[in-house]
């Protein structure tokens, strides 16, 4: 089966949802057509000149980048400025360009998930919340026959979680009735005969993007012909998605001990420290330019925050704060990501039969230390 455009696209859509991206920002596909083929797909941090030249050797299809390609709208199309030559060569080897910025810092297995997990954290937590699904409860009467049924359809309809939880759910036995009318065909009772038979009441939380595969579980899994069942709106809120992530080391370690850990984990040579004097241990992470969610990790008790783009007086405000500051770098923070974006896309082409090539682009650091 010939691959797309649009089927990279759906794939994308799915690993970092438009929906979590930032009103500034601007996502999606930004060159080229849907209907394009995508047999091969180069994934880097920004379109540069670089990257394109890789591009054009390489014969590339389809171009991912996490920066966007497009942040300002174009004015004009002329040749010789700016990008527009760029824009031009992109079109005319038919390459389309498709970026995921904050939607991708956002998601889950996203820029900040991966690199809590490069640093080694546990427990993590998301830092700056961004999206929070709404909760209902399904409240649903069966009969004793058959509530192992309900339960393990809910189940594989995969609702139920709360938290690191799964199959989570309220069950309470109580009595129910019923009168069967002319033309109706009751899995218990007579027409006309008022049936009272023992039932269970199952409760189940759910998001409400969870609602409709969960009713269509109950209605295939049910004797009756009405299953009696009620959607209940609830006040409960739960993060979903969100910037930056916060987690444990497995033990404190001191400073040093750290930064070896932090350049041995994204492959690099030098980092800048705002060293506190605490030790290492509960440490929050924003991929990129994240030294506006401070004020977050110091209320979640981070004792060190790790990000990029650090300016001299907000490492001295997080000095005087009490909390350790790193900056891994803009560029080398977000780096790991497009390996697992490499192996996401890489699976879902193995699972569906696609024959298609992903590799990442070569791209020179912005900032050296020389």
């Amino acid at each position: 089966m010939v691959t797309k455009v649009n089927d990279i696209c759906e794939v994308m859509e799915k690993l970092a949802p438009q929906k979590l991206a930032e009103e500034w920002d601007n996502v999606g596909l930004m060159l080229g057509s849907t209907d394009w083929p995508a047999a091969k797909v180069m994934l880097a941090l920004d379109l540069t000149e670089e990257v394109a030249s890789q591009a054009y050797a390489q014969k590339v299809d389809m171009i991912i980048t996490h920066h966007p390609f497009f942040f300002s709208p174009l004015k004009k199309l002329v040749y010789n400025e700016g990008k527009n030559s760029l824009v031009y060569e992109l079109i005319r080897n038919k390459i389309a360009v498709y970026s995921a910025h904050t939607n991708l810092d956002s998601a889950k297995g996203g820029v900040n998930d991966v690199l809590a997990d490069v640093l080694g954290l546990k427990q993590t937590e998301i830092l700056k919340p961004v999206f929070c699904d709404k909760y209902y409860k399904l409240v649903v009467f069966v009969p004793l026959t058959h509530v192992d049924d309900v339960l393990s359809a809910l189940s594989r309809a995969g609702v139920g979680h709360i938290g690191n939880y799964a199959d989570c759910a309220y069950v309470m036995e109580g009595e129910g009735q019923f009168r069967p009318l002319p033309g109706s065909n009751p899995f218990l009772g007579q027409l006309g005969t008022l049936e009272k038979t023992r039932e269970k009441r199952i409760e189940i939380l759910l998001k409400k993007s969870e609602l409709q595969k969960a009713i269509k579980a109950v209605l295939d899994a049910h004797p009756y012909e009405e299953p009696a069942y009620d959607i209940l709106e609830t006040v409960n809120e739960r993060p979903e998605f969100g910037l930056g992530r916060i987690g444990f080391l497995e033990e404190p370690v001191s400073m040093g001990e750290f930064v070896k850990i932090l350049k041995k984990a994204l492959a690099i040579n030098h980092v800048i420290v705002a060293d506190a004097g605490k030790p290492v241990y509960k440490v929050a992470v924003c991929g990129g330019s994240g030294t506006d969610f401070i004020a977050e990790a110091l209320k979640a008790g981070a004792d060190t925050f790790v990000t990029g783009d650090v300016k001299y007086h907000v490492a001295q405000e997080a000095l005087n704060a009490g909390i350790n500051l790193i900056d891994a770098g803009h560029q080398t923070s977000e780096m790991p990501v497009l390996i697992k974006l490499q192996k996401e896309l890489e699976d879902w082409a193995s699972s569906n039969n696609r024959a298609i090539k992903v590799f990442r682009a070569v791209e020179s650091k912005v900032l050296q230390h020389l």
